[in-house]
Formats: C-alpha cells, sequence, structure tokens
C-alpha cells in the first residue's frame, strides 16, 4: 500500500482527509482521501516537506515498510513534541518491526530534561531483521543517537550525533553514546560521519542473545568517519558470539575532546564473554587514527603498523583476547593484538562476503564522500542538505574552527547558534498523481511499463525484480547516476592529519 503523507500533523484519524506519518509508521486504516486497509506492507511518501514533532511512541511493529524522505518537496523532519513522555525514539522497530527501509529523513530528539529518557534513541533498531538505514541523519539522542540491536542490517551513508549529554533527562548525569550495536549480526556500518561525543563513536557486540558455545557474528566497517569523542571512539565485543569483523578504510580524528581513557582505539577490543568460549577474528586495512597514518593519506610521509590503532578496553587483560578456530571456537593459541590481521578478509562460518572491493575508497577519498553526501542530503526536486548537516560537515572540514559547533560535547546546547534544528523550506507541492499511487503522472508517462490511470505500484512489467514504485524511489535518490561513481566523486577540502593535533603513542 502506498501512503501520500499529505500532513505534518502527528494525528491518526481515518475519515479527517490527512494522511500522516503515524497512519504510515503503524500500518493504520484510512478512509479519506482514498482507502487504505490496516496492517499491510507499505511505502510512505511525502507531498509535504517540514518537521513533524510526534507527541507519541510511533513504533513499527508491522513488517514491510518503505520510509521514502527523497520523495518530499523539501525535506523531512522527526522532532520529539512536549507531551512524549516517557521519551523514546522516533524511528524504531520493535515487536515485528522488520524489513524496514528509511532513506533520506532526519530524526532529531532534543533535551528534555522534565521528563525520563533513558531510551531517548533518533533511531532504534530493537530485535529485528532486515533493515537498511540509508542517508539518514540521527541527532541529540539522549541515550544513543542510533542503538541497534538487528540482524541482516545496514547502515550507510548518515549522519549520526551529536548527543545531548548532561542533564538531559537520561538517569545518568552524563550520558553521551553516539553510535551502539548490541547485539547485531551480518551488520554493515559503511559512509557514516559519527561525530561529537563522550563515548561509543561505533561501539559493536556483534552476535545474537544468549548465545550458545559456537554462535558467529560478522560485521563489516566501512569508510565510516569518526570525529571528536573523549573515550571509545571504536569499540568491539565479543559478549555475543565470535566476532569476524573487517575494518578497512576508516578515518578516526582526534577533537578538542579526545582522551587516552578507557581504551579509545580503532578498534579497543573488549573481552566480555564470560561464559562461553567466544573469540576475535578481524582484519584492518587502510585505517587512519590518532594513533597511526599512512604515508601519502592527509599529508601523512610515514606509515605506522596497522596494529598500533588497535588496544583493549580498560581492565582487559590482552592474554584474555583469544582468536578463533576454523569453525569460529576460541582459539587461544593467538591472543592478544594478533587476533588482527591484514592479510585478508574475514567472512564468518556459514556467512559470504557482502561488498566489492570498488565499494571501498582511500581514507581521504572515503572521508570526501562521506562529508559530501552522508546524511539526509536529497529531496524530490534535488539536493536538499539542510542548515543543521551542513553546519556539522563544515565543523569536521575545518577541525572545530571558530565559532566552535561543540567545543565539549558534555553542552550539545552550543548547536543552538547554528539554530537546533532544520530550517525546511518547500520546493512546491504535491504533484498530480489522479490513482494514488505514489508515483506522480508525469513520471508514468515516461514509461510504457506503468500507466498514470491505473494503480500499479506494485507491478514490475520488465522483470528486474523491483516494482514501479521502488523504480521511481530509486530514480530520486539518484541510484541510477550515483551508485557506482559515488566512491570516487565526493570533493571538499579536509583537514590535516589528526586535525593538526598530536599523534597518541
Amino acid at each position: 500500500m502506498v501512503y501520500k503523507i499529505n500532513s505534518l500533523e502527528d494525528t491518526a484519524n481515518p475519515d479527517d482527509g490527512k494522511i500522516t506519518y503515524r497512519e504510515c509508521a503503524k500500518a493504520l486504516q484510512v478512509n479519506s482521501p482514498y482507502a487504505i486497509p490496516a496492517g499491510r506492507p507499505r511505502y510512505c511518501v511525502f507531498d509535504v516537506a517540514g518537521s513533524i514533532v510526534l507527541q507519541s511512541e510511533a513504533w513499527i511493529q508491522t513488517p514491510k515498510i518503505y520510509i521514502a524522505g527523497q520523495t518530499s518537496p523539501g525535506g523531512i523532519e522527526l522532532r520529539l513534541g512536549a507531551n512524549y513522555d516517557p521519551v523514546d525514539s522516533l524511528i524504531d522497530t520493535r515487536r515485528g518491526g522488520d524489513h524496514l527501509i528509511a532513506r533520506h529523513i532526519r530524526a532529531r530528539i532534543g533535551e528534555h530534561p522534565d521528563r525520563p529518557s533513558d531510551n531517548g534513541d533518533a533511531v532504534r533498531f530493537n530485535g529485528t531483521r532486515f533493515q537498511i538505514l540509508d542517508h539518514v541523519t540521527a541527532q541529540y539522542g539522549t541515550d544513543e543517537s542510533i542503538e541497534a540491536s538487528c540482524t541482516d542490517c545496514t547502515i550507510q551513508w548518515s549522519i549520526v550525533g551529536p548527543n545531548i549529554c548532561r542533564d538531559a533527562g537520561h538517569s545518568s548525569a552524563l550520558h553521551c553514546k553516539t553510535l551502539f550495536l548490541k547485539p547485531g549480526n551480518r551488520v554493515t556500518l559503511a559512509y557514516n560521519l559519527s561525530q561529537h561525543g563522550v563515548q561509543r563513536g561505533l561501539n559493536v557486540a556483534p552476535g545474537v542473545l544468549r548465545a550458545p558455545t559456537g554462535t558467529v557474528s560478522q560485521v563489516d566497517a566501512l569508510n565510516n568517519v569518526i570525529y571528536n569523542f573523549v573515550e571509545e571512539g571504536g569499540l568491539i565485543s565479543n559478549q555475543y558470539g565470535s566476532v569476524y569483523a573487517n575494518y578497512i578504510g576508516n578515518v578516526y580524528f582526534r577533537g578538542s575532546v579526545y582522551t587516552d581513557k578507557n581504551g579509545n582505539y580503532w578498534p579497543a577490543l573488549y573481552n566480555s564473554a564470560t561464559t562461553e568460549p567466544f573469540g576475535f577474528s578481524i582484519y584492518m586495512k587502510n585505517n587512519i587514527s590518532p594513533r597511526n597514518r599512512i604515508s601519502g593519506q592527509f599529508g601523512s610521509t610515514v606509515t605506522d603498523f596497522f596494529r598500533d590503532a588497535v588496544g583493549f578496553f580498560k581492565g582487559v587483560v590482552a592474554s584474555t583476547v583469544c582468536g578463533v578456530t576454523s569453525n569460529g571456537l576460541q582459539d587461544c593459541s593467538r591472543s592478544g593484538k594478533n587476533v588482527v590481521q591484514d592479510s585478508s578478509i574475514v567472512v564468518a562460518p556459514g556467512t559470504q562476503k557482502t561488498f566489492e572491493d570498488w565499494m571501498i575508497a582511500s581514507p581521504m577519498q572515503g572521508m570526501r564522500n562521506v562529508l559530501a553526501y552522508a546524511g539526509a542530503e536529497l529531496c524530490r526536486d534535488g539536493t536538499c542538505r539542510d542548515n543543521i548537516d551542513s553546519a556539522f560537515v563544515e565543523d569536521v572540514r575545518s577541525c572545530d574552527a571558530a565559532p566552535y559547533l561543540v567545543e565539549n560535547p558534555a553542552d550539545i546546547r552550543t548547536a543552538a547558534s547554528v539554530g537546533g534544528y532544520a530550517r525546511i523550506s518547500s520546493t512546491g507541492g504535491a504533484k498530480p498523481d489522479r490513482d494514488n499511487d505514489g508515483m506522480p503522472d508525469e513520471w508514468e508517462d515516461l514509461y510504457s511499463n506503468t500507466n498514470a490511470g491505473v494503480w500499479d505500484a506494485n507491478e514490475d512489467a520488465d522483470g528486474d525484480g523491483y516494482p514501479n514504485i521502488e523504480e521511481y524511489l530509486n530514480m530520486l535518490a539518484q541510484d541510477h547516476l550515483r551508485y557506482r561513481d559515488i566512491y570516487s566523486s565526493g570533493k571538499g577540502a579536509l583537514p590535516a592529519y589528526n586535525c593538526g593535533r598530536p599523534q597518541f603513542p
């Protein structure tokens, strides 16, 4: 089904002629302006632009949903409303919310010290499967900006953080943790900007809950940019299974608040498997961190040993960090940093490689790509990166050149100097779509495989596996132009290595 969202209001009245995000997220029945039955797979397309202020949870519990922010004539931002109490996530899958795609949409929580917010995540995948976040902006969380417990999921081309850190409603006095995967299996984290936090720049605990002996898990971290974390810029744990991980082409630069506390490495290894014999198999290639460099990248003339970037979380004894056998069981004949190698990618038993080599750029080009394209940056009529994302991207390019956006992540409220929330302008109203199938008449008239006078959103006359409406959505997302050249086309200024700050030993 296709929900053509024509209102920014947070309502759910099937007879009022308004179709809202809440009705699509929760798969509710709509009677007017046209009939949509409840409980169905659905597409959320937007005929409006602006902010939708959620006043209560809009959890996605009916599977199969595509939230297509790229259809908006100007952009969509989800915000936290004054009546949302206790605070919970904005985009949230739980108890049945499998098979989600969300693209080119913003989710920004915001401070709320008068309400409890231990689950104040901008985006949360909660024990579900088959999700894709693509070009999503997730910011101002009070728990995390993205928290994911998912299997077979991808988070890519997204801007994650900053979080609101202090006195914002969380039961901890200071809670500023940005991107957290716990647990997750067969997960790809690629081309994201994670920024400005105390902890959890990109923390992952691959696997499954209540993992039995022999559990293996896979995670791939490709061309991510991590910036300005006090500690825990990147951590990987074997709490939920033996870990197979590929870290390739990532850039982690010091910001003004970086410290050497609690294993601030890329990544820090955390042996937390206390009851099962789980180990690590990690491949690292072309990563740059506050502790290592690559000659020819960011002005460096020296290449440091790749294992210089790796360390151990506070309290972890190196000898207890073990490798794995060919079938995924713990193998302590290899331990400490020797569980990390740079000779060949690793693939967990029973899984397959999910990326191609041409999808991974050098660290410099990867950073250019992320800063050029990450976040919610396309709309129906073209580019629409908003003022907040633009300011934070420039902040990374300039390494906090004055005036500072976030000098200290314990007080993210300094972000108010750039507006706090998006300033969104519509580029026009809804386009004629007389059959209400989510594809404008003018687009359908261009092709013989679809008919502007017949509801044919789910038809696939050309047999390529994509229904008509996804052909339209992919066109708006410029998939036909971008997803070969995007890995080499990002442009723009880059900072010097480590933002010119000293390298940690």
